[in-house]
């Protein structure tokens, strides 16, 4: 089970994990490649703003 996020980050980066370890369809392929980058994408700026 994931734990409960204390912050953004914590829960984009629990998100991320559970993304990328779905089993998707063919059909399905593209939504979750676009959201892997979308949640990447997130991810990045705020780690960026953390500096």
């Amino acid at each position: 089970m994931i734990p409960e996020p204390d912050n953004k980050l914590d829960y984009l980066l629990n998100y991320f994990e559970v993304l990328s370890n779905t089993k998707t369809k063919d059909g399905d392929e593209k939504w979750n490649k676009d959201a892997l980058q979308r949640v990447s994408k997130e991810i990045s700026e705020l780690i960026d703003k953390r500096k």
